[in-house]
């Protein structure tokens, strides 16, 4: 009768131990998967690096380094920059299943801080976006019935000052874009 007690006792301990195991994995995979979810939803894409130069009679230079490498120079007419793009936002499910804010740089402008120069000042506008073989916003239009996932399909827009010398990146998040100036 003792060797069944000891026999059952450490199938007792061994099956305490196992379960103490798949707990603390199932912990573990949860925690990994919350930071992991946390990640997708306040993720942030680098789309261009900017340095913004100031010239005369209220003009300034914006120099674009892309993310692929390439990099274009505007001459623009105001006291600040301004980037808008087109912003697909998915669902934050979604952002877990890997789908991240896509977004298409539309244009760079100048822009003036005084209202009363916007209206009678030169204003320069340029494209920034160009032709791609794969088209997200089309994608979105011929898969609508993914429309489930998608959150929100919008305009954002960021703007910085134009008269000293700075850097800046233009980063993408959930929420639109941003510009933070480059210390140094």
């Amino acid at each position: 009768m003792s060797l069944r007690r000891r026999h059952f006792g450490q199938l007792a301990t061994h099956l305490a131990m196992s379960l103490c195991f798949i707990l603390l994995g199932g912990i573990f995979g949860l925690g990994a998967l919350s930071v992991q979810g946390y990640q997708a939803l306040t993720l942030e894409q680098l789309a261009a690096t900017v340095t913004v130069e100031p010239m005369e009679n209220n003009q300034f230079k914006a120099e674009f380094v892309f993310t692929n490498g390439t990099s274009k120079t505007y001459t623009l007419s105001g006291n600040q920059l301004l980037i808008d793009a087109h912003i697909l936002k998915w669902k934050p499910v979604a952002n877990i299943l890997g789908f991240h804010t896509s977004y298409e740089l539309a244009r760079v402008s100048g822009r003036y801080i005084d209202l009363a120069d916007e209206q009678t000042k030169p204003r320069t506008v340029f494209s920034l976006s160009e032709a791609k073989l794969l088209d997200m916003f089309e994608l979105r239009k011929q898969f609508a019935h993914l429309n489930f996932l998608l959150d929100a399909e919008y305009g954002s827009a960021s703007f910085v000052p134009a008269q000293t010398k700075q850097q800046y990146v233009l980063m993408v998040s959930t929420s639109g874009l941003l510009f933070r100036r480059i210390e140094g």
